[in-house]
Formats: structure tokens, C-alpha cells, sequence
């Protein structure tokens, strides 16, 4: 198998088309590995619970996500302002 330098073809995992299209690999046959990307897909049981919930991602998810500090603060008896909360960990550097 050859082997690519793959500092110019990408800064981040997850973009298939465009590295197989640059490579000349079929996205069949790349498994990738730079991102938390499971190339066999979410196994059945979440599939069926996904289904099921799939009313639930036609909204953007609440950026302050104030019902998790809510259970938070209640499960670990501390109070809601004591909780941070960031959305990438980018934010805490």
C-alpha cells in the first residue's frame, strides 16, 4: 500500500470525499482514524433509538445546555453557576 503525505491534503479528519478524490482511494477502502469517526456506523441499538428520537435534531441543541447544568447541579448536589459548560475543548485552553 503506498502512503500519502497527508499534511496537504487535510487539517482535519472526517472529509472522505475529498481525501479519496485526492488519493485516488475508493471511501471504501479508507478507514480514518484523525477524527472519532467509527467506520462500521452506530451499531443497531442506537439506530432504533435514533429513529425513535429523530424529532429531536431538528433544532440546534441549546448552546448553554441549561437542562444538563440543571441534572448536574441537582446529581452532584452543587449549585448551577458552580458548572461549567463549553461545547469544544478548544474554549479552555
Amino acid at each position: 500500500m503506498d502512503c500519502f503525505d497527508l499534511t496537504d491534503i487535510t487539517t482535519h479528519g472526517g472529509n472522505l470525499n475529498k481525501f479519496s478524490k485526492e488519493s485516488g482511494l475508493p471511501i471504501d477502502r479508507i478507514i480514518d482514524f484523525s477524527a472519532n469517526i467509527n467506520p462500521l456506523g452506530p451499531p443497531e441499538w442506537l439506530r432504533s433509538i435514533i429513529f425513535k428520537e429523530l424529532d429531536l435534531i431538528a433544532t440546534y441543541p441549546d448552546p448553554n445546555s441549561l437542562k444538563l447544568v440543571k441534572e448536574l447541579s441537582k446529581n452532584f448536589s452543587t449549585k448551577e453557576n458552580q458548572i461549567i459548560h463549553i461545547n469544544i475543548l478548544e474554549k479552555v485552553r
